[in-house]
Parts: structure tokens; C-alpha cells; sequence
């Protein structure tokens, strides 16, 4: 048991400690105040932290814009008008489009008419490739039956070095598809996703042509008014540059214009795709799945002649364009002699094709031939 003095001596030393304590909690206050400032600077990042996720609930995720080109002249803007105006009413709303005219000189007046199929989610740009023509013109083969606008496609690889994937279209056709699941479809390792170029069995003639000059199988023979482009691996390959050396070194004369370039120089790196992205008139050609894209390639063109192939779904959709009354009016003063004239068109194409039949110097005998030994 403890005595009378031990107590006391706990008592005083309990005394001594809560006199501490007190003297403690005293110092404590200063701490804490030194404190707060960190404490709050910790709570004010929890309070950044917590209204990130808010912040971006609030913001709309951006969309995805699909950039789409096409080449005209003055002379055709309101027939690629048609092409624009089904394309725009037929894509999904899921998404935003760049639609860009390459041209060579445009009139105001047409620019404004186009402008106005710009929307909440379709913009309208315009680009002269004017500089583009002019370093090349010495080299770029003759067009033939065609135009220079032919040409402007591959440009758009060195014009727009921030585009990774771009579609091409010609403003000879019609698009009663959804834009977007072209530009969606997965190239894989291939650089441009394109159809089979079903004139090269329109004759016999064509088809031996196919072979025999541009050297590539008819099946595996695209046709250029309908590309997926990606321009990413385009880039890489260098293809305007491969195009360029080769219409220098050969100068191989072409009734398709590019066409037979194009074919030869990426007849390695083409996925094709159904006939549905790119339906020509074609007898004999069946469709492959659902109408995408109907092209008015060679011969007859729908504006001239109401007696051809899907004739009537051009027209639905040019009643809907600010072209419509002159289209209207040029239709009405089509001639029978317009009409054999844009035959006789077509049948140039078969001469030249007939003729180079001929030649030594063809795409086969020089490049392919060459590099299969």
C-alpha cells in the first residue's frame, strides 16, 4: 500500500503532467495555424480534382469529322452540286464533314451557291491548286477526252499534311448511301480502298488493253472516281513523287488519264471494295450488296439523256439542288447530235486504247515485264 508521501509525490507529478498538457495544447494553436494554409491548399486540390469529371460532363465529346474532296471546273459545278446534295441528305448525323472543292479557278456565284449546303455539322471550303498545275505542267500527261481536273486528286497528299484518311469522290455521280461507312471501312495494311473498274469489260477490247498495256489483272483494275485514302501511309510511300518519276521517265500516253499511273503504281496496295461504292453502267455487272454510290463513268450522262441507268434517282436529287431550273433548261436543249457527240467521246477512248495495242511502249512491257524477270 502505498504511504502518505508516495501520494502525494503522484499527486504533484499528475500536477506537473497536466500543467504540461496544458502548456502543450497552449503551443498547439500555433502549429495548427501554421498548418491550415497547407491544409487548405490540400483541399482546394481535392476540390479540382472533384470538379474535373463535372467540368467534362458538361463539355460535349468532340466529334469526328470526315473530310471529303472533290475536283470540278465552273462548267460542272452543278452537276457535282447533285452529287453534294445526295451525299449530304444520305450521311449519318453522327458525325461532321469537310467538304472541299479542288478547282482551278471557281466564279463567286457558284462558291455562294454551294456555301449553302453548309449546316450545324457540314462545313464548305474551296482550295485552287493553281501552284500545284503550274509546277507540273510540263510533266502531267495529256488529258485527252478528259480535264486537268482529273489531276487534282493527288494533290491532296502533299496540300493537306495533317489529314490522315480522306475520301475522293467525282462529281459524276450520285450518293444515295451513307457517306461514313466508306471512310469507316479498315484498310488494313493498303493505302486506298477503291472498285474495280467495271468498263474494262465493257469489249473485249478493253479488257485486252487492260492486260496487254496497263499489265494489270481486269480484275484487280480500279476505277479512280470513288478512293478511301490513307493519307498517313500515302505519305510514307511517297506517292505523288513515285507518280511524278514515273510520267517523267516513261511519258506513257494514258486514255484514262491517271487512271493507268495510279493502277500501276500502287497494284500492290489496293483493297477493293463491293461495286456497291462505285456502280457503274456496266451490262452484265451485278451489284454487289446495296447501292452506294452510282457513277455516270463514260458514255451518257444523266443530264443529257433520261434513258440510262439510275437516270431517275440523278434527277430526284437534282430537283433538290439550287441548280435545278438551269439543269432543267439545258435538258430541254439537248440535241440528238449532243448526244452522238458524247458518244463519239467514248469511242475515242476505244481508238486510243486500240492503237497502244500496238506499242512497244506500254506500263506491261516496261515496268511489269521488267520487274517480273
Amino acid at each position: 500500500m502505498a504511504t502518505k508521501t508516495q501520494k502525494e509525490t503522484k499527486t504533484k507529478k499528475v500536477s506537473t503532467t497536466k500543467k504540461q498538457t496544458k502548456t502543450t495544447k497552449k503551443a498547439d494553436p500555433k502549429k495548427v495555424a501554421t498548418k491550415k494554409p497547407a491544409k487548405k491548399s490540400v483541399l482546394a486540390g481535392k476540390s479540382l480534382k472533384s470538379q474535373a469529371p463535372k467540368a467534362s460532363k458538361s463539355v460535349k465529346s468532340k466529334r469526328e469529322t470526315i473530310n471529303i474532296f472533290f475536283a470540278s471546273t465552273d462548267n460542272y459545278i452543278k452537276y457535282m452540286d447533285v452529287a453534294i446534295t445526295s451525299l449530304i441528305e444520305n450521311a449519318s448525323k453522327d458525325y461532321d464533314y469537310k467538304i472541299t472543292i479542288l478547282h482551278n479557278g471557281l466564279s463567286k456565284k457558284n462558291e455562294e451557291i454551294l456555301k449553302k449546303h453548309e449546316t450545324s455539322n457540314v462545313k464548305i471550303e474551296f482550295k485552287d491548286v493553281e501552284d500545284e498545275l503550274k509546277n507540273l505542267k510540263d510533266i502531267l500527261p495529256d488529258a485527252k477526252i478528259f480535264t486537268m481536273a482529273s489531276y487534282y486528286r493527288l494533290f491532296i497528299e502533299t496540300m493537306y499534311p495533317n489529314l490522315d484518311k480522306a475520301i475522293y469522290l467525282d462529281g459524276d455521280i450520285v450518293v444515295p448511301g451513307d457517306i461514313s461507312e466508306l471512310y469507316k471501312i479498315d484498310l488494313g495494311d493498303k493505302l486506298v480502298g477503291a472498285v474495280n473498274e467495271q468498263n474494262c469489260f465493257l469489249t473485249p477490247l478493253m479488257t485486252q488493253y487492260t492486260i496487254e498495256v496497263a499489265g494489270i489483272d481486269p480484275h484487280k483494275f480500279f476505277n479512280t472516281g470513288v478512293l478511301l485514302l490513307d493519307l498517313k501511309k500515302i505519305r510514307e510511300f511517297k506517292l505523288l513523287k513515285r507518280l511524278i518519276d514515273t510520267m517523267t521517265k516513261y511519258n506513257f500516253v494514258s486514255p484514262m488519264v491517271d487512271q493507268d499511273y495510279l493502277n500501276n503504281v500502287l497494284r500492290h496496295s489496293i483493297k477493293l471494295l463491293p461495286n456497291g461504292w462505285n456502280k457503274e453502267s456496266v451490262p452484265g455487272q451485278e451489284l454487289e450488296g446495296d447501292l452506294k454510290i452510282k457513277h455516270f463513268a463514260l458514255g451518257l450522262k444523266p443530264w443529257k439523256s433520261k434513258d440510262i441507268e439510275y437516270a431517275d434517282l440523278w434527277w430526284d436529287y437534282a430537283k433538290k439542288s439550287d441548280f435545278y431550273d438551269e439543269l432543267n433548261e439545258e435538258f430541254s436543249k439537248v440535241t440528238p447530235e449532243d448526244l452522238a457527240r458524247d458518244q463519239m467521246m467514248a469511242g475515242k477512248l476505244f481508238e486510243l486504247a486500240a492503237e497502244l495495242l500496238k506499242s512497244d511502249h506500254t506500263f506491261k512491257k516496261l515496268i511489269i515485264d521488267v520487274e517480273d524477270r
